[in-house]
């Protein structure tokens, strides 16, 4: 745990990666020196073979995983960025962590740049500021109920002093269409004294 403690420190990587970490840690660990076996590894005892140590990079580099032909069009790019989170035990490949679909590949064609570090802190500010305009819509929308309310009372007013049966057959059949169209230029011309002058007086 030691290990994959300071594995995850290193590059300031999310806790969230903490079961890759220790997941890599004991990968690199079998393939080490230890008291346990005499002039071999732990892999090497157990399969017979004298393990590479060609394919290591460091944990949590930014790396870019090659997009195959086939999968891209021309004028695509032709990498995605990525962070190394260890070794497949399934195939020669890299496990990565793709930062533009937030999803963990395999992938074997994967160049890495072990000195670079990814900057998490500006990740968090990003989804921040995704959720901004879903609440200054949502201020809109209470916006144009109470103006739809205010509305309402408009309405409540004429019927009180008809001018004629056909004014107020006007008025019942369709309230609320006058009061949605209302709403708009109420909005835009609330500050004209003149325009709610007119909207008072009587048709």
């Amino acid at each position: 745990m030691e290990m994959a403690r300071s594995m995850l420190q290193e590059k300031h990587l999310p806790k969230a990666f903490w079961a890759e970490a220790v997941y890599t840690a004991v990968y690199l660990l079998n393939r080490c020196p230890t008291k346990a076996v005499q002039n071999m590894t732990p892999i090497e005892a157990w399969s017979g073979k004298k393990p590479s140590a060609k394919h290591l990079r460091v944990f949590g580099s930014i790396c870019y995983v090659h997009i195959p032909t086939e999968k891209r069009h021309k004028l695509e790019e032709k990498t995605e960025k990525g962070i190394f989170l260890g070794y497949s035990t399934q195939s020669k490949g890299y496990r990565i962590y793709n930062l533009k679909t937030k999803k963990l590949i395999i992938s074997r064609d994967v160049e890495f740049d072990e000195d670079a570090m990814w900057n998490w802190d500006e990740e968090k500010v990003e989804r921040q500021s995704v959720m901004i305009p879903k609440r200054h819509l949502r201020n809109n929308n209470k916006k144009k109920e109470q103006t739809k309310q205010k509305w309402k009372g408009g309405v409540n007013k004429h019927q009180d002093h008809p001018e004629g049966h056909h004014h107020q057959k006007r008025l019942r059949k369709k309230p609320r269409q006058e009061g949605q169209s209302f709403s708009v230029i109420y909005m835009k011309h609330a500050t004209s004294s003149c325009w709610n002058q007119r909207i008072l007086k009587p048709l």
